[in-house]
């Protein structure tokens, strides 16, 4: 009985000595078989050399490993790891603890094993393995560390290096498989370089694919690469998983050889890094699902910096973008053939094309983005259904700011686009081309080179509620685009036409200002040509462009509440028009004019300085004029005045030169008024010819004898110290030269009125004061 207890308990300090065991390899330790070149490998079987922690503990030196071959337990590489629960710490400097390969002969450094489970590589310096010479040809089967087939693989604070002359074959760190594999970490500050200017496709810094080309049971799982990794100047691809569950931040990935990084698989994540001068993509994924790029710094890499084919449910989130793309010619963001695609809060610049692009994909929204110098567009849409295009911040791209084309159901809010374009004559702040039933409401547009909006060869498009300015050509400008709704938008100061619509029927042009346009010339601020039919206009209010406020080539148009003011050229109707006016407003400004209501078919009308005749307090047209006949009509005029008995009419024939000529040679008369109400007076005439009213130069009044003009004085409260501001007017209009005295609380003050009839003064104390304004020819008034 006592020698059974003796050897229970042998058995179990066996088991605990195993589970701990500490052993020392190295130059100058017995355990140094990956320095012979008659064996060429230690290694770790669970029998010879069992499961536990291995240190380098050796003298100062290198494990130089000559042989070749592939990866086997039974040699050809510096150390075998065939048993689970191995930690492998080489004390790690660049002279002590190195692992170096021999090059040139196709081998392995560390090699894990299928099936092994739980393996840690810390503080290693493990260069040079895994070359293939023409000998051997191109292997993926090689590398500085080769994790075959297993799981929970730990590489922490390791140097992995290529430093040969000859092109590298193999990946750095290789977890590949036929097999399922599942859990290779990185992390602790490891840099994996590689030697620059190696043009091989099978160098990467870190490799995650089918082993030799066999196909995979599953894809690997599992890699976590973090926490200040360097994978630099690699061969190949800095990294290449094809797998899930992939998880690279806080990472450097730089100067490789191809792309920064390929992924290929489902629920991969790609946070924090720098990313940057790889030779081709920065980040690429492909026929992926799932995917997060968020908040990496991509930058001054050849080709794409964000690279997505055939991905669903990609979110490429709050990353900076800069120079990608320049010698490649190509974009900062690319995403092609792919669903639901979320790119939001990036900065994308100085791309070597577009800043974003995104083809022949489904639900793609493009959202706070501020996309700006790149050489191309700063957003492309092409080819895809459902785009929401969001609350962007576009300018200064050498293209359109944003360019939609063939693709249906887009929706174009709330950005600002400003400063594109460099001359071309496309070019536009945001452009349509082939886009059926887009949006384009609430966008800032400005600055930009040629158009604000161009819209072509796209039917059933909405433009609302979009402010519209300072672009150097046109405002706006559709052509071949039927069913059009333009509404409630703001259209000025544009270099030339506010609103150009050519060879486009069934539309409607709503609530919008059209004003101040023509800034480069004589410019229209709204023109319908190309015999545009079928439109209605309701309402528009058009003011101050330098060109007629509206013209129209074209056949059933509806026009309601069209209000042209404040325009030396007010209307013009080629002779092919047939337009229905119900309420056309031409005036000196919204409040004072004359409106019609009547139809004008097959006659050219040309409403202008030259025919019509207009202040506010005045309004004359011109019915000799050919131009003129079709709005020889019943108006109904609204006119300043400050007695409804004063108003004049004119009875000579033809136009009179101005607007003393009506007041001195008409005769006065009392219409039926359908409005008289303090200062305004609205009535109907017949036969519209020209009338006037009394006004601030020259009042007549029954036999003509003069009077006393009024005078009014205004002003607002203000706080003790603070300028207090009076006005000074007449029938609505500043009098200069009006004396203000104001008196009281101790001040006695005066001073005349400007050319704006104000006048100030400084009121120190709180109270009651007398204000007083007088002028010659003027009622005095006094507050």
């Amino acid at each position: 009985m006592r020698s059974n207890i003796y050897i229970m308990l042998m058995l179990v300090l066996a088991i605990s000595g195993f589970s701990s065991a500490q052993y020392t390899f190295g130059p100058g330790d017995p355990l140094n078989d990956c320095s012979n070149p008659a064996f060429g490998t230690i290694v770790i079987d669970g029998f010879v050399n069992p499961a536990g922690t291995y240190t380098w503990a050796g003298a100062p030196g290198i494990m130089a490993y000559n042989n070749a071959g592939g990866p086997s337990p039974n040699g050809f590489n510096c150390i075998d790891v065939l048993v689970s629960d191995v930690t492998i710490d080489c004390v790690y400097n660049q002279i002590d603890g190195s692992m170096n390969g021999p090059g040139g002969m196709g081998d392995i450094g560390i090699y894990i094993a299928p099936g092994v489970d739980n393996v840690t590589i810390t503080r290693c310096m493990v260069s040079d393995f895994g070359w293939g010479s023409l000998g051997f040809g191109f292997r993926n089967d090689v590398g500085n560390v080769f994790v075959d087939g297993s799981t929970n693989i730990v590489i922490d604070d390791d140097f992995l290096l290529y430093t040969g002359a000859s092109p590298a074959m193999g990946d750095q760190i290789t977890y590949d498989s036929a097999t399922a594999t599942s859990g290779l970490t990185v992390t602790g500050g490891t840099i994996i370089q590689g030697a620059i200017g190696f043009t091989a496709d099978n160098a990467s810094g870190i490799g995650a694919r089918t082993n030799a080309g066999a196909a995979r049971a599953a894809p690997v799982s599992n890699v976590t690469i973090e926490n200040s990794v360097s994978i630099m100047s690699n061969d190949g691809y800095g990294v290449r998983i094809d797998g899930n569950n992939i998880l690279i931040r806080d990472s450097t990935v730089s100067g490789n050889g191809i792309h920064g990084i390929l992924l290929i698989g489902n629920n991969d994540v790609v946070r924090n890094n720098t990313i940057s001068n790889n030779v081709d993509m920065g980040v690429r994924v492909n026929d992926a699902a799932i995917v997060t790029i968020e908040s990496n710094a991509i930058t001054n890499n050849e080709d794409e910096g964000i690279f997505i084919d055939n991905g669903t449910s990609v979110d490429i989130l709050n990353n900076v973008m800069d120079g990608n793309g320049v010698i490649g010619n190509d974009e900062g963001i690319y995403v092609t053939i792919s669903d639901t695609i979320n790119i939001d809060e990036n900065n994308v610049s100085n791309s070597g094309d577009s800043g974003i692009e995104t083809l022949n994909s489904m639900n793609v929204a493009i959202g706070q983005n501020y996309v700006f110098d790149n050489d191309d567009q700063g957003i492309y849409v092409s080819g895809c259904g459902g785009a929401l295009v969001d609350a962007n911040v576009v300018y200064g791209n050498n293209d359109d700011g944003i360019y939609i084309l063939n693709s249906e159901d887009a929706t174009v809010t709330g950005n600002t686009a400003y400063s594109n374009g460099d001359s071309a004559a496309l070019d536009s702040g945001i452009r349509l081309n082939s886009a059926n039933r887009t949006v384009v409401e609430n966008n800032d547009v400005y600055l930009n080179d040629q158009h604000g909006l161009r819209v072509q060869s796209s039917h059933n498009v909405t433009a609302d509620d979009n402010y519209i300015y300072n672009n150097t050509y046109r405002g706006i400008y559709f052509t071949l685009s039927d069913d059009a709704v333009i509404s409630d938008n703001s259209i000025y100061n544009n270099g030339r036409i506010g609103a150009y619509i050519d060879d486009s029927d069934n539309g409607n042009f709503n609530g919008n200002e059209i004003y101040n346009n023509g800034l480069s010339g004589t410019y229209d601020g709204i023109y319908f040509t190309g015999l545009c039919d079928i439109w209605t206009l309701d309402p528009n209010y058009i003011w101050g462009n330098t060109g007629y406020g509206l013209r129209i080539d074209g056949t059933g148009f509806t026009v309601v509440d069209m209000y042209i003011y404040g325009q030396t050229d007010f209307l013009r109707l080629d002779a092919a028009a047939d337009v229905d006016f119900t309420n056309l407003w031409l005036g000196f400004d919204d409040t004072y004019g004359a409106s019609w209501t009547k139809t004008i078919s097959g006659v050219q009308t040309r409403i202008n300085n030259a025919n019509f005749l207009i202040d506010h307090d005045f309004v004359s047209l011109d019915s000799s004029d050919s131009n003129a006949q079709a709005l020889n009509d019943t108006a109904n005029v609204t006119l300043n005045t400050t007695g409804c008995g004063n108003i004049k009419y004119y009875v000579l024939d033809g136009f009179p030169p101005d607007r003393n000529t009506i007041v001195t040679t008409g005769t006065t008369f009392t219409p039926a008024y359908s409005r008289c109400i303090g200062t305004t007076a609205t009535f109907s005439v017949a036969s519209f010819s020209g009338y006037a009213v009394n006004g601030t130069r020259i009042i007549l009044s029954g036999g003509g004898g003069a009077k006393a003009k009024p005078l009014n004085v205004y002003y607002e409260l203000v706080c003790p110290g603070n300028e207090l501001v009076i006005t000074a007017k007449s029938s609505d209009l500043p009098v200069e030269g009006v004396m203000i005295s104001i008196s009281g609380e101790g001040m006695s003050d005066s001073d005349e009125t400007d050319s704006d009839g104000e006048a100030s003064f400084i009121v120190s104390t709180a109270g009651v004061y007398n204000i007083d304004g007088s002028k010659s020819g003027h009622e005095t008034d006094e507050r």
